[in-house]
């Protein structure tokens, strides 16, 4: 609304008044005693005249109070939604983001960093929202997000483990399907590895296996097909590791056939292993594969020291002494593995030490599970393991938990209670019988403590020229942080010791590298059209978290207007001319 009129004089203003009345008196006694026609409208005319000319020194101002509210239209947004805001809401200022189509009398944003200026004004975001990195820019976040209608395709992919040599590994992912019927195919080098059709409408989860054949980076292609023969192909990234030898320690009372299969299995791998098996109650025969050989009649941390992981069955563990169970312990504490294998539920103090679990009994001795594409029917231990916090489950069917650990300090406790799986052996199915073993042995074994560790916080896909944000974690006093081998300046967190933070814009699509000392770790940055409908779906996520959800009252703001000295030179002019002409007609 308009509010007074103030006014910037360009001379004193004490000066301005006396020559306006001076000259307007002198003025007017000169017209009121000319003997002409028209005197009433030629002293009108003259006060007119000193008036304006009076304004034009004054530079007079008008002050307008206006409430500010921005509405920002990102892409995607609908039309008919920012006509009924404007409606309901009253008189707006409409911008629309540098990638979003224009509206009706919308102020293009030439830059993301025009946010700092208008944030404390914007009450409205309406589309696919403003990109993560343009949400940073915003120190006050008070507007309400309107998000248009999430595209569809793929807004989600994950793979469960980190993938190994050979090993075949699962993907899981979501689709978002608004409409049809989809297939959804994961090809690898070696071509097609598999694939899942998607009909429901609406988000739905699907899972993929893959097994890769070689180790290094690759790149493995989700293609989505609909029903009308359209074709859409995302690339996937996929670092594959060879598994790290372990070492290993086989302790028994008696070899049997599923330990001397599992022993077999272990350095088919190209593991070390020393198998101790008891003959009598202080003699042992030993077995060393990959590893020189050690003798020992008492466990002590010195040998613990030099494995990784440890298997040993229930006599074993029942009949260790105070001393071995103590330095067993201790061990596990620091960071051994111990896979303990059972062949009848435990009882008393054995559950407490090497068996920390609790078990409930089931009937029968047999069981079904599903290994990839198979159905297997084996023995098992006439009871299941309760699913307990912190336990880590590997291995389940409908009748419980078969196969998972627990921590223990920096090590792990692990559980196996498939029975005669060297059968799977006998058949010739080592792929079978290495997916029911390797997960457990490698995520039970000990891990190598890295003095750094890096990670990226930043949700995938990563594109060109967009902020990504790594986090450090560091025992160093002052870490490095080399990315594609140039050096980026580190952050410390203020409130968490050894960790650090760093933000990198990547130059161009494709494998980028980060290392910190000896630590190294590979990210893939997308091509600009790439990941779509899973880059919309975070960027509306995190629009929804900065959204208030509510209108917050925007604030009163006056603004001062010049009047343009133009108008007060016409109407000066007019009225001059007039008293000019005046005499003449």
């Amino acid at each position: 609304m308009n509010g007074v009129i103030t006014f910037d004089p360009s001379v004193p203003l004490w000066m301005v008044v006396s020559l306006f009345v001076a000259i307007t008196i002198l003025f007017l006694w000169k017209e009121w005693g000319r003997k002409l026609r028209f005197r009433t409208l030629r002293i009108v005319a003259v006060f007119v005249m000193m008036l304006m000319l009076a304004a034009i020194l004054l530079r007079p101002h008008t002050n307008i109070s206006k409430t500010n509210v921005i509405v920002l239209l990102t892409p995607g947004y609908d039309a008919a939604r920012v006509d009924s805001l404007v409606s309901t809401t009253g008189k707006l200022s409409i911008f629309h983001s540098p990638d979003a189509k224009p509206f009706k009398n919308s102020r293009p944003l030439i830059s993301y960093h025009e946010l700092n200026t208008l944030a404390k004004d914007i009450r409205f975001v309406i589309g696919e929202g403003l990109p993560l990195h343009a949400l940073d820019l915003l120190d006050k976040k008070s507007f309400t997000f309107l998000p248009s209608q999430p595209p569809q395709g793929i807004v989600e992919v994950s793979i469960a483990d980190s993938p190994k040599l050979n090993r075949q590994t699962s993907l899981q992912g979501m689709f978002r399907n608004i409409s049809g019927t989809h297939t959804i195919a994961l090809i690898g080098p070696g071509g097609k590895e598999d694939s899942v059709i998607v009909s429901k409408i609406g988000v739905t989860q699907f899972t993929l296996s893959f097994t890769p054949r070689q180790t290094g980076k690759q790149l493995y292609s989700l293609s989505v097909n609909d029903s009308l023969g359209n074709i859409k192909e995302e690339k996937v990234p996929v670092t594959v590791e060879e598994p790290a030898p372990l070492r290993v320690l086989v302790i028994l009372s008696h070899p049997t056939f599923e330990t001397t299969f599992l022993k077999n299995f272990i350095a088919s791998k190209g593991n070390e292993i020393v198998l101790r098996s008891q003959l009598s109650r202080n003699n042992f025969s030993y077995e060393y594969i990959n590893h020189a050989a050690i003798k020992f009649s008492v466990i002590t941390r010195s040998i613990t020291d030099e494995f990784d992981l440890v298997i040993a069955d229930r006599q074993t563990l029942q009949n260790l002494s105070n001393p071995e169970s103590s330095v067993l312990k201790q061990s596990i504490h620091n960071g051994l593995g111990l896979l303990s294998l059972y062949d009848v539920p435990p009882k008393g103090k054995d559950q407490n030490n090497f068996f920390p679990f609790q078990t409930s009994a089931v009937k029968g001795d047999t069981t079904t599970i599903i290994s990839g594409s198979k159905r297997l029917i084996l023995p098992a231990l006439p009871f299941r393991v309760r699913i307990e916090a912190p336990l880590q489950q590997l291995l389940a069917n409908n009748s419980g938990l078969l196969a998972g650990y627990t921590l223990t300090g920096k090590g792990k406790i692990a559980f196996q209670l498939l029975q005669e799986t060297y059968r799977l052996m006998l058949a010739g199915d080592s792929i079978t019988y290495g997916r029911l073993w390797s997960p457990l042995l490698e995520r039970v074994a000990r891990t190598n403590e890295q003095p750094a560790s890096v990670s990226i916080t930043s949700p995938f896909p990563y594109y060109e020229d967009e902020p990504i944000t790594f986090r450090l974690i560091s025992s160093e006093e002052s870490p490095t942080l080399l990315v594609d081998s140039i050096q980026m300046p580190l952050e410390e967190d203020v409130t968490l010791d050894d960790v650090w933070y760093s933000k990198v814009w990547p130059s161009g699509p494709g494998w980028h590298t980060i290392q910190s000392g000896s630590e190294r770790f590979k990210y893939f940055v997308s091509e600009p059209d790439a990941w779509r409908a899973w880059a919309i779906e975070n960027q509306m996520k995190e629009n929804r978290l900065a959204s208030t959800g509510q209108q917050i009252a925007a604030e009163k703001s006056r603004e001062q207007h010049r009047i343009h000295p133009l108008f007060f030179y016409g109407i000066f002019l007019f009225a001059a001319g007039f008293l000019w002409l005046a005499p003449k007609l």
